[in-house]
């Protein structure tokens, strides 16, 4: 347990420091937490977008059950590509390492997550992007966009931190890692589909 400061708000402001302290004193801590949150509102995301219908209680049944364990392959998948071009570049963090900053960069995602919530209280259903009007679309996609870049930050500044990185090189792991997942990614629907 992590006692002299509370990570869950400075991350958000000081992401190196945190990251740090974190790393140094359990790189484990909050990991699980902070990917389910962010699987859970990806697959909220995800059944509307395609207009998945099912009750709330079976779609949050199978969202809840399904988060940590799609957020954890897709963490040890991401953060292993991460961890591999880090090294490319001549990084020294461990694996472990690697993970524990993935995971706390999504800590914006918490505040997407409420705004499914509330979205979901307020509709009484799954199928909201379709249903919102243009203000309420344009307001969840702005504070969306925020959360993501600020994510993206969060990462930016916790790679930069672990792998002693200069901010060229750090940024060359973040861009070179996004293209490799991706091309991965589009490898495997492609010899699947």
């Amino acid at each position: 347990m992590l006692s002299v400061f509370n990570p869950w708000i400075s991350m958000w402001t000081e992401p190196k420091s945190t990251i740090r302290a974190i790393v140094l004193r359990n790189p484990n801590f909050g990991v699980v937490y902070l990917v389910s949150i962010y699987t859970l509102q990806n697959f909220f995301y995800v059944f509307s977008f395609f207009h998945i219908k099912f009750p709330v209680y079976l779609t949050l049944g199978v969202s809840l059950l399904l988060s940590p364990i799609l957020g954890m392959v897709w963490l040890y998948f991401f953060g292993a590509v991460f961890y591999l071009i880090g090294r490319c570049l001549k990084g020294s963090a461990p694996m472990k390492y690697i993970l524990t900053a993935i995971a706390w960069s999504k800590i914006p995602m918490s505040i997407s997550l409420l705004m499914w919530f509330v979205l979901f209280a307020a509709n009484q259903g799954i199928d909201l992007l379709y249903s919102l009007s243009n203000i309420e679309w344009v307001f969840i996609g702005t504070i969306a966009s925020i959360l993501m870049i600020w994510s993206q930050v969060l990462l930016f500044q916790s790679i930069r931190e672990i792998q002693k990185f200069s901010v060229v090189k750090t940024l060359s792991n973040m861009v070179l890692s996004w293209i490799s997942f991706n091309l991965i990614l589009y490898f495997i629907y492609f010899l699947i589909f």
